[in-house]
């Protein structure tokens, strides 16, 4: 507010758009070769390095707006944390067809034994005459 109250200290005239008779014209003044320029560099300068350009990659949009929300993005990765650390639905219900697919492999592993000793005892009886006599 003070400077709209004061007065400038100089007001030029401008006679038009480009009016340049305000400016002050400077004369080039020739440079002389200097001695630094002649002499090779002993450590590495980049100066005269040219401008090879550079690359821009926007992020996902999606990534900027949990950055904005720091208090939702703290809670975001809590939840997530969580997620991780319990094992999900998919895991526990492969556990449990693993153990359900193991116990009827033992299921199946018993009945084979008890259908091959009835195939061994019925073998040794057909084997041992018994058939011969009172069965047949």
């Amino acid at each position: 507010m003070f400077l709209l109250t004061e007065s400038p200290p100089f007001v030029p005239i401008v006679n038009g758009l480009d009016d340049t008779s305000n400016f002050e014209e400077f004369e080039n003044e020739r440079r002389m070769p200097s001695v630094d320029a002649f002499r090779v560099p002993q450590t590495f300068t980049g100066k005269n390095l040219p401008f090879v350009g550079y690359t821009y990659n926007r992020q996902n949009p999606e990534a900027e707006r949990t950055v904005h929300r720091s208090s939702t993005t703290a809670i975001n990765i809590s939840i997530l944390d969580e997620t991780l650390r319990e094992p999900s639905q998919l895991e526990v219900q492969l556990k449990m067809q693993r153990k359900e697919n193991h116990e009827l492999k033992l299921q199946v592993r018993r009945g084979l034994g008890a259908v091959l000793n009835l195939f061994d005892m019925v073998y040794r009886l057909l084997n041992s005459g018994y058939h011969q006599g009172n069965c047949w």
